[in-house]
């Protein structure tokens, strides 16, 4: 993706993420009036994964998906009806949580980029899960 679209991408889940939990990933403090000049950390954002729904599925998605520290994380958990339950688990249980084959993958890219992190790269090759000829794959891009 060009610098543009990396950002715009990584702003929509930081937005998405603070619309549906009420976390938000910011510097601290938190300006009082962040909702008019606050700039989202996205330096402590890590793009791991992408995913594609299967053609033919009733709801398509080409989803990214991002990870962070939470030492960078500010509000308090929340639900915005969305989503059934929102909790911190430390990532071990959450792969034991993982009710969808999909987030059982995205978990475990995340396992591995946590026991072993990779230095900085923008280019860094990402996984990209995707379905051809009805047989899901994995590719790297």
């Amino acid at each position: 993706a060009t610098p543009r679209r990396a950002r715009a991408l990584a702003v929509a889940a930081v937005r998405e993420t603070f619309e549906e939990t009420g976390i938000l990933l910011a510097p601290d403090p938190v300006p009082e009036a962040w909702n008019r000049a606050l700039h989202p950390h996205l330096d402590a954002l890590d793009y791991v994964y992408r995913a594609v729904t299967p053609p033919g599925a009733p709801r398509r998605f080409n989803t990214r998906f991002f990870m962070a520290d939470a030492t960078h994380a500010r509000g308090s958990i929340r639900s915005d009806g969305e989503l059934e339950e929102i909790a911190f688990v430390p990532l071990e249980e959450a792969r034991k949580l993982a009710a969808l084959a999909v987030t059982s993958r995205v978990l475990a890219e995340v396992a591995h980029l946590v026991a072993a992190p990779p230095p900085p790269d923008p280019r860094r090759p990402m996984p990209v899960s995707r379905w051809l000829h009805g047989k899901r794959r994995v590719d790297i891009e």
